[in-house]
């Protein structure tokens, strides 16, 4: 049984998943994680529900304050994202219906040492309908950074450290 998938393009690859909402205390889980930690420039996660954008998160790489050029030994990006992170949607107000679900992964227009992994969805029962976005450590869950939060708006945009390839 598969239970996690890499993808990656030039463009967003999307994966779709038809579901049904048994239930009114019903949410989704899903497990993501960027494996990337060499070259490039990471990856951005989209989720939608129904073709709505719901979350969109940056995993990609920021610039190493400490690198000059021609530094040796020295990398020039840092990955900070490479974590397990958790997103806990409520579905419960769509129950009976069916639920478009769909992963996008943007590659930010550069797949060079692309390595990004999806769990499939997870329809869980849960009475209290909390949404959660967290990364998982040794010490427990922690929220998202907030900075690496997208809003449907965002285009990658020369000079702004988020540049194809990470040039």
């Amino acid at each position: 049984m598969e239970s996690l998938r890499r993808t990656s393009s030039q463009e967003e690859v999307t994966l779709d998943y038809l579901v049904e909402v048994p239930d009114d205390a019903t949410s989704l889980l899903l497990y993501l994680k960027n494996a990337q930690n060499v070259h490039g420039n990471g990856t951005i996660a989209r989720l939608y529900l129904n073709g709505k954008l719901v979350r969109a998160y940056d995993f990609g790489a920021i610039a190493n304050p400490e690198w000059k050029p021609g530094t040796d030994g020295v990398p020039s990006n840092l990955w900070p994202e490479r974590r397990v992170h958790m997103w806990r949607v409520p579905l419960g107000k769509l129950a009976g219906q069916p639920v478009l679900i769909t992963l996008g992964t943007d590659s930010r227009k550069c797949t060079n040492a692309d390595n990004f992994w999806w769990s499939r969805p997870i329809l869980v029962r849960d009475e209290k309908q909390p949404e959660a976005y967290v990364v998982l450590t040794d010490e427990g869950e922690i929220a998202e950074d907030a900075s690496r939060v997208l809003d449907a708006a965002f285009v990658l945009q020369e000079g702004t450290g988020r540049t194809p390839c990470g040039y």
